[in-house]
């Protein structure tokens, strides 16, 4: 199978209707830094165009060396917020965004936030960074 782009990944697995297993495939051959459950990709701010990834468990974002993501910029706290991802039986795999205490705050579609469900095409503002959430939307949902 060839490689995948995050777009046509995400595309050929919402729109598709893919027998068990396939799924797992195109996520195994697209390309290493599309690969994930979700996305975050920054669309205004600095890094503009970033694409991280997100997988399984608790990925850390911030300013420090030690995030997952990290986002350089002094109006981004060290340790900002946390993407968790969860399992739900209705749609599968999920991903909670919780700001730790920054001093900016997290919006999420606007609004300050403590912790919430994202969904996709949700807009998320860290400091000085626009991001949007991207869900990859599996037809074979985790047992």
């Amino acid at each position: 199978m060839s490689q995948y782009t995050f777009a046509e990944a995400s595309t050929i697995i919402e729109e598709a209707d893919l027998p068990p297993g396939e799924a797992t495939e195109i996520l195994d051959t697209a390309q290493p830094t599309a690969r994930g459950l979700g996305w975050l990709v920054i669309v205004a701010g600095p890094n503009k165009n970033g694409l991280y990834p997100l997988a399984e468990g608790e990925t850390l974002v911030g300013r420090a060396f030690d995030c997952q993501i990290e986002l350089v910029d002094k109006s981004v706290s060290r340790h900002h917020a946390t993407l968790h991802s969860i399992i739900s039986p209705q749609i599968g795999y999920c991903f909670v965004i919780t700001d730790l205490q920054s001093a900016n705050g997290t919006l999420v579609n606007g609004q300050p936030i403590t912790s919430q469900l994202l969904e996709d095409e949700d807009y998320i503002q860290i400091g000085r960074f626009d991001l949007v959430f991207k869900q990859l939307l599996l037809k074979n949902k985790p047992s």
